[in-house]
């Protein structure tokens, strides 16, 4: 690239991006405007639905396979009846005709729940009920031989909910967050069945409804994103080149900010509040990081401009700090504050991620691990490489105006940290900054050490690899202990909640507030 060159110029070779992110916009409405999938509750009732006879009809074959059935009936079972009853979204239980307790039960396909016994007895033959785990839609089949009673999940409601019991709908959990269902309400849609049958009603939890874009549409939107987001980068680092480096750093932190600030306000071109990534009841802390998607957002921005940032300085020498030779103790000074409260931010961020959140970090449980778990790792190493590189930019930079062993950075950093502290009494987290304090200064020692590039160098192959040995054991001790501290406050939430439905003056004082009620 040559140095002549002119903004002009450079607009003129890389518009082109900016085209083809306007046309890809345009395309995405278009889309959505033809193949619109906006939640509402006239969709969430066209779906539920569409879910509810769906299982229908397929019990409604299942009922007129006479082979199978009568298979089950008489407990003949091989491997085709087994598989055909596993198969099934929903329960069956076969009963022996004119018997109405479990224990009489001749087939089943699931360990869940059990039908009542007004399903047996009753005289009517379908309908909607809520039983010791969700919600029902139920129909019985009777014949001389057995009676078939079907129960189709619609909606699971636990006695108490953990991580691995939620009370979500059954075909899709997201809509739990906005929706809920019930027996009767005004303002509410009502579920029949196959036959125009009354079941049940849902209706909207919030009277906010978040609109969700076509899957096409997303697509194109986040290609048009990322193109626009490559322009800024070109830009910028042709201006480092033909001007300053400090220049291209100063408009992409800008740029990066009046992007992040616009999503905070204005969700252009893509509403990100449509994914559950963006649930604050899964991740929430403070205004800048409302949710794990907000957090992985800053934290692939924050990584982006540490590394374009190392890169422009690695280009330009340090003798610009050479010339305010008198003012390097400022210097200094302003380094460790920046360094410690850098440190405080970062480290509070990591543990914040790990005590507040829903996102499971507990790898020895395999198992408890999600999607968020992964997300939550990427946005883990992306905090600590960019947070490597800005320390070691600064430390970098500082370190020609001192002797060789920087002793002063040690000195200074500590002090400043410790008269932090002291002025944070009765706000510290147990102590965790104090922690987090004398990490800083071991780190800033094998930053600064020789001894530690000959330690990396000698039993591994590359430098790097002992900064992510370190960073990892660094993290890992952070996650061991939150996650023991977030389990006990978890099992003792578990024991207040116990403890309040077995309390026995609870259904005392209601029995007494109801007798006025009785015939």
């Amino acid at each position: 690239m040559k140095k002549n060159l002119t903004i002009r110029q450079f607009l003129f070779k890389n518009y082109y991006l900016l085209v083809v992110a306007a046309w890809l916009v345009t395309f995405s409405f278009i889309i959505d405007n033809y193949w619109s999938s906006n939640a509402s509750l006239e969709s969430v009732h066209k779906r539920i639905t569409s879910y509810v006879n769906e299982q229908e009809n397929d019990y409604k074959l299942f009922v007129n396979d006479g082979a199978t059935i009568s298979k089950a009936a008489s407990g003949n079972y091989d491997a085709d009846l087994l598989f055909k009853l596993q198969q099934k979204k929903y329960f069956l239980f076969f009963y022996k005709p004119d018997e109405t307790e479990s224990r009489n039960i001749i087939c089943w396909n699931t360990q869940q729940v059990l039908p009542l016994n007004s399903m047996l007895q009753g005289f009517d033959d379908k309908g909607f009920e809520l039983l010791g785990n969700g919600y029902y839609v139920w129909h019985r089949y009777k014949t001389s031989q057995f009676i078939l009673i079907t129960l189709i999940p619609v909606k699971w409601n636990y006695f108490i909910s953990n991580d691995y019991l939620q009370n979500e709908f059954v075909f899709d959990k997201t809509l739990s967050q906005h929706y809920d269902i019930g027996f009767n309400d005004n303002q509410a849609k009502l579920i029949r069945s196959t036959d125009g049958t009354a079941l049940f009603y849902v209706y909207e939890k919030s009277a906010e409804v978040i609109e969700k874009n076509n899957p096409v549409a997303i697509v194109l939107q986040i290609l048009a994103i990322l193109l626009v987001l490559l322009f800024l980068h070109l830009m910028a680092n042709f201006l480092a080149f033909v001007k300053q480096w400090w220049v291209g750093a100063l408009f992409l932190m800008l740029a990066l900010l009046f992007i992040r600030i616009g999503w905070y306000y204005y969700q252009v071109p893509l509403n990100f509040r449509q994914f559950e990534l963006f649930d604050p009841s899964i991740y929430g802390s403070g205004k800048f990081n409302r949710s794990l998607g907000d957090l992985l957002i800053n934290a692939l921005f924050f990584v982006w401009y540490a590394m374009f940032l190392r890169q422009q300085l690695s280009k330009n020498a340090f003798s610009v700090f050479l010339k305010v030779k008198p003012a390097k103790w400022i210097l200094l000074l302003v380094g460790s504050l920046f360094l410690l409260f850098f440190t405080f931010g970062c480290s509070n961020i990591i543990r914040s991620l790990v005590a507040d959140s829903q996102v499971s970090f507990d790898v020895i449980n395999f198992f408890t691990l999600s999607q968020f778990s992964a997300i939550g790792f990427v946005i883990l190493c992306c905090i600590s490489i960019g947070y490597f590189f800005i320390c070691q930019a600064v430390v970098y930079y500082l370190k020609p105006l001192f002797s060789k062993y920087f002793y002063q950075l040690f000195l200074v950093v500590a002090v400043s940290g410790l008269a932090i502290l002291t002025f944070r009494i009765g706000n510290i987290n147990g102590g965790f900054e104090i922690y987090v304090l004398a990490w800083l200064i071991l780190f800033l020692i094998l930053l600064n050490s020789s001894f530690s590039n000959l330690f990396s160098t000698r039993f591994v192959s590359s430098k790097l690899v002992f900064w992510l040995f370190f960073f990892s054991v660094s993290i890992s001790v952070v996650m061991v202990i939150e996650n023991n501290f977030r389990e006990v406050r978890n099992r003792y939430r578990y024991a207040v909640i116990l403890a309040s439905k077995a309390d026995p003056a609870n259904e005392t004082l209601i029995n007494t507030m109801l007798t006025d009620f009785r015939p």
